[in-house]
């Protein structure tokens, strides 16, 4: 089985990043995969384009080596990233290259989840799917599924298990009709974004939620009006309001807020939670919140009080574009 909460890898991309910062340090990795394995955690998930040269995948493939059997581990990696701001159309002789520098990069013969980044950079689903059923009957990949798609895309596709898109407490768009069609088609989620990127820890209340005290690299999303960063790309008036409000509703509630920001995930049909840390404490607090069960009525308490901003966001999934890119 895969545990509960899945070791997102992004913050090991060994490069200065607008969300985690210049604080990346291999050997902390090393011991926050090392940890993470102690705990239970079975599912590691990463991508070809987490730093140059695949240096997450790098990471994370030499701490498995050291600390893991392969067969104890399910490691899930995926395919596609972008050239600067523009796009990239893949086609099958870049997902062949890509492939073997992740296996390489991994210190493996094959992962156990390999992904397709982003729909709209797929231009031929046809040739994309031959490839990958190639490589499941070569034993290089044992299951394929996709990053970031909508149902229309997902309906193209047969044989996925799984798609990983944005989901917490604070963004429901995928309930409007996502979630429905992966319950129909026997699709899993992978929630990453499981905590609004901390906001649902609770951090930036202060006591009440406080706009003003939450870095700039975390206001892109549509959540927040658009002049409050420089790398929006939504051009929308937000919904900041709305959110502070229902901030400060969730804070009241009698638990952790990211005990139940976890487990309302879990609670709402979620397979596994990304999480991204950068301290071996925290990977340990995460993994204990998700072991000890909250009483069902503060989750479905917490459902009803984020329902306003459900419904103010809208059903398009994607968090940071007005148009979407989740085809």
């Amino acid at each position: 089985d895969i545990s509960k909460i899945c070791l997102g890898t992004w913050q090991f991309s060994g490069k200065e990043d607008m969300m985690w910062g210049s604080s990346f340090d291999e050997s902390n990795a090393d011991k926050i995969i090392k940890k993470s394995i102690e705990l239970g955690i079975n599912c590691f998930d990463t991508a070809e384009a987490y730093g140059l040269n695949n240096y997450s995948e790098k990471v994370l493939g030499s701490s498995l080596n050291k600390y893991a059997k392969r067969e104890d581990v399910f490691i899930c990696s995926k395919f596609g990233k972008h050239d600067g701001s523009k796009s990239i159309k893949y086609d099958k002789n870049m997902l062949a290259e890509s492939l073997t520098k992740s296996l390489e990069a991994l210190q493996t013969n094959y992962i156990d989840l390999y992904q397709i980044h982003w729909s709209v950079n797929v231009s031929n689903i046809e040739e994309m799917e031959k490839e990958l059923n190639s490589y499941i009957q070569q034993g290089k990949i044992k299951n394929k599924g996709v990053c970031n798609y909508g149902v229309k895309s997902l309906s193209e596709w047969n044989g996925l298990i799984s798609n990983q898109l944005p989901y917490n407490l604070l963004w429901r768009p995928l309930e409007y009709d996502i979630i429905l069609y992966y319950k129909k088609n026997n699709i899993d989620i992978f929630a990453y974004s499981s905590l609004q990127q901390g906001i649902l820890t609770g951090k930036f209340c202060n006591p009440e939620f406080n706009i003003d005290i939450i870095p700039e690299s975390r206001l892109r999303t549509r959540h927040f009006h658009y002049s409050r960063t420089q790398y929006s790309r939504h051009n929308t008036n937000g919904v900041e309001d709305i959110l502070a409000n229902t901030m400060n509703k969730l804070i009241t509630l009698p638990e952790n807020l990211t005990q139940i920001s976890l487990q309302w995930l879990l609670n709402n049909g979620v397979k596994s939670v990304i999480v991204g840390v950068n301290s071996v404490d925290q990977i340990s607090e995460l993994v204990s919140y998700v072991n000890n069960p909250i009483d069902i009525n503060i989750l479905n308490k917490a459902t009803e009080y984020t329902n306003d901003l459900k419904y103010s966001l809208g059903s398009n999934p994607d968090m940071w574009s007005q148009e979407t890119r989740y085809n």
